[in-house]
């Protein structure tokens, strides 16, 4: 099944780009599109995603087809899934 991040933010940053598609798994879950991510931006690693866990970093924001926010990495995504990742919290947020 195919899904689409897109990046906001630092993750933008990072990447340079915009978006990206990835190709998953019937049935996957939010762990395995981030080991996947992880696989194309290994500096996800040490920036954005936990590896101990297959989670985001605490401040990451992961929305689901801009009406669900995902914090349950387990969580298994539709197929055709488009994912906002950004940062959630920072300087004068609380």
């Amino acid at each position: 099944m195919q899904v689409v991040v897109e990046f906001f933010g630092q993750a933008r940053q990072i990447t340079d780009a915009s978006e990206i598609e990835l190709e998953l798994k019937d049935g996957a879950a939010v762990y395995n599109m981030l080991q996947a991510l992880a696989s194309v931006y290994p500096v996800f690693l040490e920036t954005v995603i936990d590896a101990a866990n297959w989670s985001l970093k605490p401040c990451f924001i992961l929305n689901l087809n801009g009406k669900t926010m995902i914090k349950d990495s387990d969580f298994a995504l539709p197929a055709g899934s488009r994912l906002n990742s950004y940062v959630g919290c920072g300087r004068g947020v609380r």
